[in-house]
């Protein structure tokens, strides 16, 4: 089971399951709706939609991603965009609305790649175009002016670690790792919703803690041990 997300709210909560689908569970009470089989899923800024994001085989057994939004009064969906309309593979994660629920940003990476394109779908005329390379998004500020996001890097002494940061539209600025020494790995990045702390992951040996810092890296503490995929309340 996956967390995916939170309703605007924060009233309901948005997860996966070990076979594929997507539900959806209210925080205050009982109630849990089975909505469809996705691999990852946003709630739209109103509320009023959940988009979505599956791979799908073909009929000569490649798999392919598709793209679409749930509308939850209804219960119907539909598919925005697929993987001949953009390139490579679309991770589960890397799906974010914009501040006005117009586009929808994503990345798409070929197969093997480490880092990815960003990709911004219009959800009425369901039209795509490419932002930028090098980035798997994780979300965007409230302005729209940046897109948050994680990038491999490569450390000599320890290998790749996940850098997180954002793209302005002309360049990144990625958040400095820290010391080789304190981790083995660093990932999953959540940006708070005005831009000013993440909360990521980091590994060392067998354990993972829950790591929170300011955009700038410094004031890099730990809040969990043993836990990881953390993610903002929403607002906060």
């Amino acid at each position: 089971m996956g967390l995916c997300g939170w309703s605007p709210g924060g009233e309901t909560i948005l997860y996966s399951d070990d076979e594929g689908w997507l539900w959806a569970h209210e925080v205050a009470g009982s109630a849990t709706r089975r909505l469809l089989i996705a691999e990852g899923a946003e709630y739209a800024p109103d509320g009023r939609t959940i988009a979505w994001v599956r791979s799908v085989e073909d009929d000569d057994g490649l798999y392919r991603s598709e793209i679409g939004v749930f509308d939850v009064s209804t219960g119907q969906s539909r598919v925005l965009a697929r993987s001949e309309d953009f390139e490579g593979y679309v991770a589960g994660s890397g799906l974010v609305w914009d501040s006005t629920g117009t586009f929808l940003l994503f990345s798409a990476a070929a197969e093997g790649s480490p880092n990815a394109g960003i990709w911004r779908l219009d959800v009425d005329s369901g039209a795509v175009n490419r932002l930028g390379r090098g980035g798997w998004v994780t979300g965007v500020s409230a302005d729209g002016r940046r897109i948050y996001a994680s990038r491999h890097m490569y450390r000599p002494v320890s290998g790749s670690w996940e850098a997180f940061g954002y793209w302005d539209g002309a360049s990144w600025r990625f958040m400095p790792p820290g010391s080789s020494t304190d981790y083995d790995a660093e990932w999953g990045g959540s940006w708070r919703g005005d831009g000013m702390a993440v909360v990521l992951t980091r590994h060392m040996g067998s354990i993972d803690d829950v790591y929170v810092a300011d955009a700038s890296g410094i004031g890099m503490r730990r809040v969990l041990r043993g836990y990881t995929g953390a993610q903002w309340w929403p607002g906060k």
